[in-house]
Order: C-alpha cells, then structure tokens, then sequence
C-alpha cells in the first residue's frame, strides 16, 4: 500500500510552511493544500497536509503530531487532530466471488487531512502545527467563510437538558433513535462463526441504510471490529505498513467514511463501538485474542485479557486509537456516540473496579479531546453492570442487552425497570437504550426464523418506548432475518410516532395505570413541561401502550395459537391534572391515527374504553387549551 508524499491536484492551492526553526526548512518539505473558501455551518471543512518530516509510524500521536488550531468567529479556539489517510476507488467484483464483491485499489498517495465542523456562521482562521523529534512548527495563517445552510441544520446530538431520560439536537429538536445493529457485513471469518460470508463490504451497508431510511429508521450501531471488515487495529500482515500495533488499516477506514456519508445522505445517525470482548477471550466463541495485536504473541504487551485495562502501554495505545478514530470522524453531525467496548463484563478476568477506573479514564479522555462533544458510553451483557457517570468523565448513557424470553415485551419491561430502579438508585438519571435484542443468542436459530413476521421486533420496540426508553430496541440478526425476510417495515410506524412526541420539552415519570382485565399489558409515561417557557400553554400529556398479552412470537408463530380479543375493557390512568383531554389512537402497525377521542380527568383518573383489543394500540392523551 503506498505511503509516499501527496500529489495534488491542481484545485488545491498550495502553501509552503513557515517554519518555526530553520533547521527544520532544511530537513522537511511541507505542503497544505487548502480546504474550501466556503463551507456550511455544520458541514465539513478539510485540509490536505504533505510532509515529509521526521518520522518512523505516521499514525503514532507520540511520534508525529499534526493539528488544525482553529479560531471560531467568536473567538473561541478549537484543536482538530490530523489523521494519516489513504484514498480508495471501490469497484464490484464478480457476483458470485467467493471473496465477495467489494474490491478497493489505492487511489493517489497517502497524506495527513485534518477535517472540522464550523458551527458558528462568519470568518474562521487556522493553522497547522508539527510536533515531532524535531520540535514544533507552525503554518501561516489561513481563513475560510462558513455559511448558513438551508434548512438549519441540527447539529450534534446531545443529553437533553429538560428530560433525563431523552436525547435532542444542538438545535433543540427532540432526537428519538429508532433503528437497529448493522455490526458488520457478512464476512465475519469461517474460523470465527463456522460459516463462510462472503464479504460485499460497504455494498452490503449500502443496502442495509437504504432499506432502514426507506422506512423511516434514523440509527444504527455499527462495529470498528474487533474481527470485521471495519477493524482498525489488527495485527501485522506481511508487506502491510497500516497493520500492527498503533497503526490503523486504511482499507476499513475509508469504509467507516463511506458508510458515514452514506448515513449523512440519509439523515441517519451512528453510534460506533469502537471495541468488543472477542477481542480479549481466548474462550466462548467467537474470540480473536489471537489475532489482537496488543497481545505479546503478535508483538504486544499483554499475556492476559484482564490486562488490557490495566496496562499502562495497552491504555496509551488505545488513547492513541482514540484520537485516530476521533480526527477522521469526529467531525461528523451523524455520528452519535462513541461506545468504548462492547460487553464488557465478557472479557476474561473481568474485576469490576478495574474496568470502571478505565472506563472513567477513557471516558474523560475523550471529552477532552474531542472538540464536538460527541455522547459517550459501553455495554455490558448483564444488568449487574457499574460505570462511572457524567459529568465529568464518564459515560452519558446507558444500554442493555436483552436475549431469549417467550414474550419480549416483558423481558422488556422488566429489564427497564430494573435498570431505571438502579439508576434512581445511583442517583443519576440517564438516557437508557436497548441496544441489542433478540428472541435467541444463537446465529440462524429456529425460534428466531420461526417468527417470520418479527412480532417480537413489533413488541420489543413499542415496549422499549413507553417504558421510559431512551431510543427505540435495537434488534440483533441484521444480515440473516431482518434483511433476507424484509422486516424493515417495523421500523416505520415507531418513527412516525416517536416523531410527533417532544421528548425534550418534559420531565416523564412513569404513568400509574390499571387494565380491568388482566390479558390487557398496559405501559406507559406522563409528562410535565420540563423548564418556564418550554410550553407555554402548560398542556400535560401522557403516552399509553395497551397490548394484548396473548400476541406474542411464542404464542402466534410458534404454537400458532392467535389471540383471543378482549372486549369492553377500561383503562384507568393516573396522574395527570383535572381537566378536558383529547386522546389520539394510534395503530401500531402504520402509526396513523384511527380516532380521537375526548377524555376526562375527574379527581386525578381518567378512564379509557377499549372496546376490543386484538393485538396493541398506542394512545397520546394531551390536556386542551
């Protein structure tokens, strides 16, 4: 793979580097290719840098530091690290390659880029500083114009401020994530599953985004390894310079860009898990502990797992990864969190206190480093979990894995509940997601292909919402039952819902409510205007959930047994102030509306008919003016 200096092409202007120490003039040649004159606010601003100064590992932060010092129009000073980059051309192979069919070739020579998002409009300035053996060297300065765009963009996504348990935009938009995993495409190794996936790389991500945004879906979590295409950091490979430890394989780097523009293009949003447990197993497959580059046999310095979060030179090189993944995609709007490691608890030698002092180390890592403030979190597979919060230095949310169980709404609902009983307990009340879900741990398991209609995928993602969820569940088993049976319709109706809520204008609690038949599952949350002036008109509201307990995958897909409807059924709900309300029901298989209807609360209670309940229906119950 080419490593050499940049040609670049005649759109670039090019700028010889004022040199801080002459010594430097002598030994070195830069060249900045400038970035735009003008760009939109929230949109990408990127550099080129070419140089030759000393160095021995380009992607090393120790051995050579590039960086853009960036002067916002208000004055505030931002920092963007520079990333070493290599460009691809993709091109599909054969259909039927045994390999698969994506094929990248080298395109141009490999460079530094430093890329930024302007988020104020009017004239920013910038520099590009060298720090290496040398010493440390600075540009001219330089300068460019960001616009406002139209529409307004959203910007980053955040904590919402007014609800706890909910997510908004810079812009003060609620964000509700509604979507699923798409952890990899389907290459995962035969020595690790068994089974041999062709590999269609980005192709198959291409596919799986635009059958999600088809159906109104605007999240996905997506893994940088530790054994997928997508893997940074992997062990060395003969005559590869971007294998080994500190160094980042440039092929699954350009496809994380390419599936982030693909994202953006969508108005979709990312949470990348930058590592997982295989990783550090040499049991319970699948585990790549021989294939993890900081372990001694592959020239690391671990000789055990549990190493890995203890270690002085394994940390300083995963804050080194860190920085890589933050400079080439941290500028990007869509990407919505950063989760350090998947299922924790999983590792071999897993002890509580060291994971959790890591976890605040590298949480706090990156709020100093990254310059947009991108949502940290983890996972762990069990709910006995306990992570350092924020602020400062600590997670922003939290998430749960929820496998097995005949009926997945109450899996759901219990593990919710046990999870928001910890929060409270812990006193920190944050946004919660489920973040994996799935009728069965086993790949291609009958139960799961049984429920050919993914009732369980209807019932995990309504539950998870009216049980004072941060997001939407993520179902598991993208590439083998959600996309070959075309399950992407479930998707739609939970958007178009969640849509119509402002998450972020109110402070919810969980609705006391009581179905006067017992095969009626009745969930639900109320709502205060969060802070003065959020509503001015002071409405309170409550979202309910009513399902048949008898509609579930065991039940209908397994035992073919459908429900019986319950008639003449009343739902009573309290909470809520004296008053005149007007309730919106809600089919949960379209989300349209099938009828409003009017509701009062009499001495805190309001009474809800349900004439006949066949499967699940959702209501919003606002006050009127």
């Amino acid at each position: 793979m080419p490593r050499a200096r940049t040609m670049f092409l005649p759109v670039f202007v090019l700028s010889a580097l004022s040199c801080a120490a002459s010594h430097f003039c002598a030994a070195a040649a830069v060249q900045i290719a400038q970035g735009p004159s003008r760009v939109p606010a929230y949109g990408k601003f990127e550099a080129i840098i070419d140089t030759d100064a000393r160095h021995k590992n380009p992607y090393d932060y120790d051995d050579i530091s590039i960086q853009g010092v960036f002067t916002a129009p208000s004055g505030r000073t931002i920092i963007a690290d520079a990333f070493y980059f290599q460009d691809f051309l993709r091109r599909p192979g054969p259909p039927d390659a045994p390999e698969g069919r994506e094929i990248l070739v080298p395109a141009g020579q490999a460079h530094w880029r430093v890329r930024f998002t302007p988020r104020e409009t009017g004239t920013y300035r910038y520099r590009i500083t060298i720090r290496n053996s040398d010493g440390g060297y600075t540009s001219p300065e330089y300068n460019f114009s960001a616009e406002a765009a139209v529409p307004a963009p959203h910007g980053f996504i955040r904590r919402s401020a007014t609800s706890p348990h909910h997510f908004e935009y810079e812009s003060g938009a609620a964000y509700f994530p509604v979507g699923q995993n798409l952890c990899w495409s389907r290459n995962l190794p035969e020595s690790v599953t068994g089974h041999h996936f062709p590999s269609n790389g980005t192709y198959d991500f291409e596919n799986w985004l635009s059958k999600m945004a088809l159906h109104e879906a605007n999240f996905a979590r997506v893994w940088l390894g530790p054994f997928n295409e997508l893997t940074l950091e992997r062990r060395q490979e003969p005559g590869r310079s971007d294998t080994g430890l500190r160094r980042y394989d440039q092929e699954a780097a350009w496809r994380m860009d390419f599936i982030l523009a693909q994202s953006a293009s969508y108005g979709m949003s990312l949470m990348l898990t930058l590592e997982s447990f295989n990783s550090l197993r040499r049991t319970l497959l699948p585990h790549v502990w021989r294939r993890n580059p900081y372990t001694a046999a592959n020239g690391g310095m671990l000789r055990h797992p549990w190493r890995f979060f203890t270690d002085k030179k394994a940390k300083s090189a995963f804050k080194n990864r860190l920085r890589y993944i933050i400079a080439r995609y941290g500028w990007s709007p869509s990407v919505f969190a950063w989760e350090l490691i998947n299922e924790a608890d999983l590792v071999e030698g897993f002890w509580r206190p060291s994971v959790s002092r890591w976890h605040r180390e590298m949480s706090a890592f990156i709020k100093r480093t990254d310059p947009y403030g991108h949502l940290v979190s983890s996972s762990y597979s069990y709910l006995e979990e306990y992570f350092p919060f924020a602020p400062p230095g600590g997670i922003d949310f939290v998430q749960t894995h929820a496998y097995g169980g005949r009926d997945m709404a109450a899996k759901i609902v219990r593990l919710g509940r046990r999870k928001a009983g910890w929060m409270k307990k812990k006193q920190s009340i944050m946004p919660h997601v489920v973040s994996e879900f799935g009728v069965s741990l086993r790949d291609n398991s009958p139960d799961t292909n049984a429920d050919a209609h993914g009732l369980h995928i209807h019932n995990a993602l309504w539950s998870s919402v009216f049980t004072l969820g941060g997001g939407a569940a993520m179902t598991w088993w993208w590439y083998n039952y959600i996309d070959p049976m075309d399950l992407y319709f479930h998707f739609a109706p939970v958007s178009k819902f969640t849509r119509t809520v402002e998450w972020n204008r109110y402070r919810w609690k969980a609705a006391r409510l009581h179905a006067s038949h017992g095969r009626i599952r009745a969930l639900g949350m109320t709502g205060e205007p969060g802070m003065p002036g959020s509503r001015p008109d002071g409405r309170q509201i409550a979202l309910v959930w009513l399902q048949n307990k008898d509609h579930t995958w065991h039940r209908t897909a397994k035992l073919r047994k459908y429900p019986r409807p319950v008639k003449n059924a009343v739902i009573s709900l309290r909470g809520l102030r004296d008053g005149t309300y007007e309730a919106r029901w809600i089919d949960t298989w379209s989300g349209e509306t099938l009828k409003t209807t009017s509701a009062v609360c009499k001495g805190g209670l309001v009474r809800l008919k349900v004439d006949r309940l066949s499967n699940d229906v959702a209501v919003a119950i606002k006050s009127r003016i």
